[in-house]
């Protein structure tokens, strides 16, 4: 990327990978607020 066009021009290739790269934290945070409440569950039930 050369100095100058930024945000000139939006990149539609840029556009998809930030997209993507928000779908996947949302999907991690997910799977992460899962696994503690699973885990929680398994930690009163001992």
């Amino acid at each position: 990327m050369k100095l100058g066009d930024s945000g000139l021009k939006i990149d539609p290739t840029d556009k998809i990978k930030k997209y993507a790269y928000w779908e996947r934290l949302k999907v991690s945070e997910i799977v992460n607020q899962a696994l503690r409440e699973f885990f929680e569950k398994k930690k009163f039930t001992k």
